[in-house]
């Protein structure tokens, strides 16, 4: 019951995806394995679209469509891949920070954004293949 509390206010109060524009932009995030270039716009008041690449060696090995989309009073974030999209819902959001939840989805079943300044962290996390797994990943606005 107080969890369904929680959230419900945190629905209502976050209802709408322009409290998220503080993601929007492009970010890249460099290794020594490669460059994950994350780029996010606002389509209308009620749609952030956003496209993520990973590349090495300038050449694309992974592709995906994003979208966080209000609806009904709920936000929900699509990650898109060839045949398959997971759907997470909002489950917490304050100043730069946001999280979004899919318990059926393989991995990650979390997706956790927070931005200080110029650096975006996006957080993965949950179960594969049984085991446990958390991915963090380090942006810097471009």
């Amino acid at each position: 019951m107080t969890l369904t509390l929680l959230l419900t206010g945190a629905l209502s109060t976050y209802g709408q995806v322009t409290s998220l524009k503080w993601m929007l932009g492009e970010w890249v995030m460099q290794t020594d394995t490669g460059t994950t270039l994350e780029k996010w716009w606002m389509e209308n008041d009620s749609t952030l679209s956003g496209h993520a690449t990973n590349s090495v060696g300038g050449k694309v090995v992974f592709e995906e469509e994003l979208q966080i989309i209000s609806r009904n009073g709920s936000i929900t974030y699509l990650a898109k891949l060839p045949g398959k999209t997971a759907h997470f819902t909002l489950t917490s959001s304050e100043n730069e920070m946001a999280k979004f939840a899919d318990m059926m989805n393989d991995f990650p079943q979390i997706i956790a954004y927070s931005r200080s300044g110029n650096k975006m962290e996006v957080v993965l996390t949950g179960l594969k293949n049984g085991e446990f797994m958390r991915s963090v990943l380090h942006f810097s606005k471009k």
